[in-house]
């Protein structure tokens, strides 16, 4: 539980594209006794949104009846008992998309124009990638969330500017004021003297005392793009804006450590061990000093701007602003604690007995440092593509600051992330030079490698989530929906794009012949299909189609086709391009069951979109898909008794994914599933054996899948022996 104030903080990490209002009316209807559930508030600004109506904050009410289960992180399900399949409207045929009744606009065959977004979108994926080779398959710890303060200077009353003429001595000294607020160390006069020579400009006035009361330079570096910087990254190698300056002592080379005589005492492996522990709080302070860089050239200038009243850029809210500040606070704050208590140790003695404790103590700090700085990193080089002038400015100006090194302002953004990926080999290198004899830090060290590698993991995923929702936010502005009788939104929490490209939509005859075509844009989600025509050269999507996943069934074109009433005939003679169809049968209540057919470019891209379509499965005992698989509510308590049993507890949602032996027998005594949704959070195991008694099934859109599959085999066998027997 936190105190109001705290979970305004947290919440405004989490979520810093909301307002303010949204946020705090989010907190006052999860409120009790002056306490509030920030994991609550968090599920609820999940489930119902925001959509740009400050009002629609979700409420008490809505909080204790909907809001209540808690997601898994990763459950990706949606399915709860509803099943999509979109109508459209009078004078559109769903299987017909040949025809377009009252769609007057032309079709665009011209190739997509490339995203605007593509190229932070590869930047990004080579940060997964780096954070991914350190992290493994390793399931990552719940996001801990935790508030902080900001430095005085940056805790200034926001109040707008108003027009000021030279001569109200009113505003002057309101600027004063505002102006003492954001440097409290600077004498009045020296800020009236500065603001008569900038003309009264507030904000120029902050970015001159910035700059006055920035630190000595220090030596510089050649040139490091933004791309070199991350595809070293990716490759391991050290290059971020800590390393390219680095050149600290090694320990063995220190004075005191030669005179002492230690190096003719020690094996090798433990002056490699004492060297790793080195190069450890060697470089976490080189790091440190890249955030206060980041700090004090890039977030500080922009929430002081802001709270001057005049923004860096429009576009980013003040609490925006303000959170991302606070997270590189955060980040410097637990950083210097946990350096303070490496030298410390270091301090005891010049041999380094144990350190696996220390590193132990600060990861939940440092875990809650690295996941709320994840939005600020994403947010700002979302922006970095498209600044203001203003941002144009800001930025030239920080890359000028001797204390940059000729980087770009977007190495120091970074500079945590890449932090964050070393963490697991720098532990790594430590526990592999540790003397078997010494048990405690041996023990201590595997324990701190395995939870830095569920960090880097955490802030894989934060990072992979905000670039989905960013996609998918992207996708849902460019569909056009007007053919749909009631069009599901696009964005959802659970949601995220599989696969996305330009197909051609073809209708064959019976001979297997193309007889029209159509260039078409599908989209595979998560737990849904959509497809669409091109607009505007793929700037716009008309939408033909919204369907669940489990409504779906794709294969590679056999040479079969369904004609007439029901029969399937098959031709004689093959179409050249037969072995880069894809045949897509869509099922429906009754008639409405229809196939389309697809032409890709190659056979090997036919072969991927079938790989899209049907995933392996991760757990070889798994039978259904996480799109596909029915779900069941936890009636009655359950007390694991083996290690690889389910602790169930009532209300809990679970996923099966297998209904007990290969046969898949809906009536075995035990079943396998993953919880995927809790009345409160826990820490429990989500994934393991159960028995069936304690769950009672829910009617999903699986139940009604497999109803529509059923009926559609019989119905088109029942034609088939029709027609064989005319």
């Amino acid at each position: 539980m936190s105190q109001p104030e705290e979970a305004l903080t947290a919440l405004s990490v989490q979520f810093p594209d909301y307002p303010r209002e949204v946020l705090e009316k989010t907190i006052d209807a999860q409120q009790y006794d002056g306490v509030v559930n920030v994991q609550t508030c968090i599920d609820a600004l999940h489930k119902f949104g925001y959509d740009g109506d400050d009002s629609r904050a979700p409420t008490r009410t809505q909080a204790r009846r909907k809001a209540t289960v808690w997601r898994q992180p990763g459950s990706g399900t949606l399915q709860r008992g509803v099943t999509f399949h979109s109508k459209t409207k009078a004078g559109f045929d769903d299987s017909d998309i040949f025809t377009d009744a009252g769609d007057d606009t032309e079709d665009e065959d011209a190739q997509e124009t490339i995203d605007s977004d593509d190229e932070i979108r590869d930047l990004f994926n080579i940060m997964f990638t780096a954070l991914d080779a350190v992290a493994g398959e390793v399931n990552s710890e719940n996001s801990v969330t935790s508030t902080i303060s900001l430095s005085e200077a940056a805790t200034g009353e926001y109040m707008e500017i108003e027009n000021l003429e030279d001569n109200e001595d009113e505003g002057v000294a309101d600027l004063i004021n505002r102006a003492s607020i954001l440097f409290p160390d600077v004498e009045k006069d020296d800020i009236e003297a500065s603001l008569k020579t900038s003309e009264y400009d507030l904000s120029a006035v902050c970015y001159d005392l910035m700059k006055d009361l920035a630190p000595e330079a220090q030596p510089t570096s050649p040139s490091v793009t933004q791309r070199d910087l991350l595809r070293n990254l990716a490759m391991g190698t050290s290059l971020s804006a800590s390393s390219v300056s680095f050149d600290a002592t090694s320990w063995k080379s220190r004075q005191e450590i030669v005179s002492s005589g230690l190096l003719s005492e020690l094996s090798e492996k433990e002056i490699k061990r004492q060297e790793s522990i080195a190069e450890l709080a060697q470089s976490e302070d080189a790091y440190l000093k890249d955030v206060t860089v980041l700090l004090d050239v890039l977030l500080l200038p922009m929430l002081q701007a802001s709270i001057a009243g005049d923004p860096i850029d429009d576009t980013i809210p003040h609490d925006t602003i303000r959170s991302m500040a606070e997270s590189g606070e955060l980040l410097k704050k637990s950083g210097e604690q946990f350096l303070a208590a490496l030298r410390a140790r270091q301090a005891e003695a010049l041999v380094v007995v144990s350190v696996g404790d220390i590193i132990l103590e600060h990861i939940p700090r440092l875990r809650a440092a690295f996941s709320s700085y994840c939005s600020t990193c994403f947010y700002l080089q979302s922006h970095f593509q498209h600044p203001t002038a203003e941002l144009k400015a800001l930025l030239k100006r920080a890359s000028a600051d001797a204390r940059c090194r000729s980087l770009p302002a977007s190495a120091f953004v970074l500079a945590p992330i890449q932090r964050v990926a070393r963490y697991p080999l720098l532990v790594q290198a430590i526990g592999d030079r540790t003397a078997g004899d010494n048990t405690a830090d041996t023990l201590a060290l595997i324990q701190a490698q395995s939870q830095v590698r569920d960090v880097a993991q955490l802030c894989n995923t934060r990072l992979r989530s905000l670039e989905d929702h960013a996609i998918m936010v992207d996708l849902s502005n460019r569909l056009d929906t007007s053919r749909l009788q009631d069009p599901l939104p696009l964005v959802h929490s659970d949601r995220a794009l599989i696969k996305r490209g330009r197909l051609t939509a073809v209708k064959l005859t019976d001979k297997q012949k193309i007889s029209k075509s159509k260039r078409m844009e599908i989209m595979l989600f998560t737990d849904m299909l959509v497809y669409a025509k091109p607009l505007e050269h793929g700037k716009k999507f008309l939408v033909y189609k919204q369907i669940h996943r489990a409504l779906v069934e794709a294969r590679a074109f056999d040479g079969s086709t369904d004609k007439g009433k029901g029969t399937a005939k098959k031709a004689t003679a093959a179409t050249k391009d037969s072995d880069k169809l894809i045949e897509l049968l869509l099922y429906g209540e009754g008639s409405s069951t229809f196939k389309l057919y697809f032409l890709c470019a190659s056979r090997s891209e036919r072969d991927r979109w079938l790989e899209a379509f049907t995933p392996q499965l991760e757990d070889e005992e798994q039978q259904f898909a996480d799109y596909d698989c029915p779900q069941g509510r936890v009636v009655q308590d359950y007390d694991a008794r083996q290690q690889d049993e389910l602790t169930l507890r009532r209300g809990d949602l679970i996923n099966i994914i297998n209904r007990g032996g290969s046969d898949g027998e809906e009536h075995a005594s035990m079943y396998k599933g993953v919880i995927v949704g809790v009345l409160h959070a826990t820490h429990r195991q989500t994934k393991g054996w159960f028995p069936r008694q304690h769950i009672k099934e829910l009617i999903t859109t699986h139940t009604h899948a497999k109803v529509l599959k059923a009926q559609y085999k019989l119905t088109s066998g029942s034609m088939r022996l029709e027609a064989k027997n005319l």
